[in-house]
């Protein structure tokens, strides 16, 4: 398929071979089932970075209240750097259901 200069600007990426960088973005096109349209994956992970930067609250870090290499699931709550707590359920269908209401809305 020839390329549409005229929609579209393209840019050449060239990630370090052996780099985590590559190894992270090849399991990612291998879990959405884009192994074959890198510069489809690369456009969309770009995308979803800006417009994640340009959230208000991502300015805000979350931070376990307590740092283990394993994950706590006894620890109910997670708290920005500002100290906000930002409460967790301990049910996995509510946390996802608020999740989707969140993203829904913004």
């Amino acid at each position: 398929m020839p390329r549409d200069r005229e929609k579209y600007r393209y840019i050449d990426v060239g990630l370090e071979r052996d780099s985590w960088a590559l190894t992270m973005f090849e399991e990612d096109a291998r879990r959405h089932h884009m192994s074959d349209q890198p510069g489809k994956l690369i456009a969309l992970r770009l995308t979803e970075y800006y417009e994640w930067k340009n959230t208000p609250s991502s300015r805000e870090p979350l931070v376990p209240l307590s740092h283990t290499d394993e994950p706590d699931r006894s620890n109910h709550s997670l708290q920005t750097a500002e100290d906000d707590v930002l409460e967790i359920s301990q049910k996995e269908a509510e946390n996802a259901d608020e999740a989707a209401d969140y993203w829904v809305s913004r």
